[in-house]
């Protein structure tokens, strides 16, 4: 019985083996958004989008950058930009303060999954969930995405937001793509 048990074992496991294998190679032929493939990690721990951090980058800069990647201002006060190759919006948020810098850049994208931005640039920091139940990863200090109800390399993107360094509320670390108790907040 224990001969019998072990001789079909292992044609199951070479099953297995082959079939995450194929699973594998096919997901790897999926050209990766030209969005996520712009994203790369800069100094301090921080995400650079184009070249474009929220810390120092004058705002005049950041248009100049997008503008190059083909985007193109869409209302009055050039702060919203977009493009139509990649079905990208970037939007430039001003600092309060200091308005000829960048306090914020938020970026949405069609068709752009969470799995894109993990294969550029690798598991996130930190999770976190609203109240609503929405998901949010952290990337380094300056990089967060919303990625709605449900946390899965599938899952679309709603929004991502290049800021200036981020404190504090969402400060659980990476599990993976765990069951969603390990990240709720207790204060919703």
């Amino acid at each position: 019985m224990l001969r019998f048990f072990l001789l079909s074992i292992a044609p199951l496991a070479l099953l297995l083996v082959l079939l995450t294998t194929a699973s594998l190679a096919i997901g790897g032929l999926h050209p990766a958004h030209p969005m996520s493939t712009q994203l790369t990690w800069c100094e301090s721990q921080n995400i650079c989008w184009l070249g474009i951090t929220s810390i120092d980058t004058p705002i005049a800069d950041a248009r100049y950058a997008l503008e190059m990647a083909g985007y193109q201002a869409t209302d009055a006060n050039y702060y919203t930009l977009q493009t139509p190759s990649t079905h990208c919006l970037a939007r430039v948020m001003p600092v309060a303060s200091d308005t000829s810098l960048i306090g914020a850049l938020g970026i949405q994208c069609n068709e752009l999954r969470l799995s894109e931005i993990m294969r550029t640039l690798g598991e996130p920091d930190r999770v976190g969930t609203h109240c609503d139940g929405s998901y949010v990863v952290y990337y380094g200090r300056n990089f967060f995405i919303n990625i709605g109800t449900t946390l899965s390399p599938n899952q679309p993107v709603e929004w991502m937001v290049l800021s200036r360094i981020l404190t504090g509320y969402y400060e659980r670390r990476w599990y993976g793509f765990a069951l969603p108790w390990r990240y709720a907040e207790s204060s919703c």
